[in-house]
């Protein structure tokens, strides 16, 4: 008898032990938290009203045998399907309904030609960029640099781009710019230095072939429900509430793990979906560390008894004036299928120190709701809540991106039996990279 234990109950971990029930006989599934599914939770009020932990939605990823895994349960009954999402961006104390990359083009005119020139005439290094403040001038140059991203980052991460690795404002979907007119742009993407930097002007020009799906009712948490029952009909053993708190390992073979509660467990195969230091530290393994500096995240649950003034699925608020970093308007998803009896729902995510008072940073929210167009001033709003989610958000600083790598190459190369993915391999972003690296590392396993 074979058994595969994955540490993470995640959407990493979760498709992790459906692709091993199919290799190993006995595959066990070990979450800290009560119920699995990380972020992709939902809360719920009296009135039946969903909020997510942020904004989740799910799309397929391309590989029919991995689709079929993730979505043969959503049907047309249950779930919402969409070709691309009504998403924009706020900035400059503008909305714009049409793109989530910010306007470069919302600068004074002086100073958004001089970016422009010093973007089009950049020439990115071949070698790897020391830090994103490098990367963002050999890609951007140092006008839109300074003037567009540095605000915003800081708002984020709390720190300069000059202390933060690269690439880390991909995680915040700052990979591109607007800039000159809809046809020029389209013009300069033909080449792929630009076709990276430049976004097109409209939500549904270059969109992949991909289908978005959100559940009718009860919110994203619908889809971990499905997923979890998958996992039982396929006989896997979820262990909620407990961690690993021992790792034992020979000659560089790990022969089984120890739970919280002094339980010891068989392993053939290990999938670590958390941050790989856990491992470390219960393999008794030394490997590089280093404490990240975290940023609190809170949720801000709104209900209006009016329809938005958007009919926007999500937005994100690159605007450093304003708290809020990302907004799900819940209705607008639901269009005219929404029940107005219910009121009109959204969710604001904010990234921040933690040190202000949370009524005081409501009171801030719902007025910025109204001053970026998306609540007209005379809404009444019947409902607020807000929660902190547990885990902090990491500053992807040099330093802790490179001791996680650093964490990560140090296992992989003691342990042989050993899966890093997810949050403990350092190599995918998001959602669908994540559930790609997964399929990809376990499908042959």
């Amino acid at each position: 008898m074979t058994t595969a234990i994955v540490v993470g109950g995640g959407i990493g971990g979760i498709v992790s032990a459906l692709l091993l029930k199919r290799h190993y006989d006995n595959v066990l599934l070990v979450e800290r938290a009560a119920v699995p599914g990380g972020l992709l939770r939902t809360s719920h009020t009296r009135d039946g009203l969903s909020f997510d932990f942020g904004t989740h939605f799910i799309a397929t990823t391309g590989l029919d045998d991995l689709d079929e895994l993730l979505f043969d349960f959503v049907n047309a009954e249950d779930w919402y399907e969409f070709d691309y999402l009504k998403a924009g961006h706020y900035h400059g104390g503008l909305l714009n309904g049409n793109s989530t990359f910010i306007d470069a083009r919302s600068l004074p005119r002086q100073t958004y030609l001089e970016g422009l020139e010093q973007m089009l005439l950049a020439t990115p290094s071949d070698e790897t960029p020391v830090n994103l403040e490098q990367q963002l001038d050999d890609t951007y140059g140092v006008i839109f640099r300074t003037q567009l991203f540095t605000p915003v980052l800081q708002k984020l991460f709390g720190v300069e781009p000059q202390q933060l690795a690269p690439d880390a404002h991909l995680l915040f979907g700052l990979q591109r710019l607007l800039i000159l007119s809809a046809d020029a742009s389209r013009e300069l993407k033909n080449l792929p230095r630009y076709d990276q930097c430049i976004a097109f002007h409209q939500l549904d020009e270059g969109v992949n072939q991909a289908s978005v799906f959100y559940p009718r009712h009860g919110g994203i948490g619908r889809w971990i429900d499905g997923l979890t029952e998958k996992l039982s009909a396929a006989g896997v053993e979820m262990l909620t509430g407990h961690f690993v708190q021992g790792v034992s390992h020979q000659n560089g073979q790990i022969d089984s793990i120890t739970l919280d509660d002094g339980r010891h467990l068989d392993c053939d195969q290990l999938v670590w979906t958390v941050p790989p230091f856990l491992l470390a530290k219960a393999a008794d393994l030394d490997v590089p560390m280093h404490a990240p500096q975290l940023r609190h995240t809170r949720l801000f649950h709104f209900i209006f008894d009016r329809p938005f003034t958007t009919d926007l699925h999500y937005l994100y608020v690159h605007d450093p004036a304003m708290s809020a970093f990302r907004v799900t308007l819940y209705s607008n998803v639901a269009g005219q299928d929404h029940d107005p009896e219910h009121g009109y729902h959204c969710t604001v995510e904010v990234l921040s120190d933690g040190k202000e008072d949370a009524s005081l940073l409501s009171e801030r929210i719902h007025n910025e709701l109204i001053a970026m167009g998306l609540v007209s001033e005379d809404a009444v709003c019947r409902y607020i809540n807000n929660e902190a989610l547990a885990a902090g958000f990491p500053v992807l600083s040099q330093e802790f991106v490179a001791a996680g790598k650093q964490q990560a190459d140090c296992l992989t190369r003691q342990l042989n039996n050993l899966h890093l993915l997810g949050k403990s391999s350092g190599s995918a972003f998001f959602m669908n990279d994540v559930l790609r690296e997964v399929y990809d590392a376990l499908n042959v396993a």
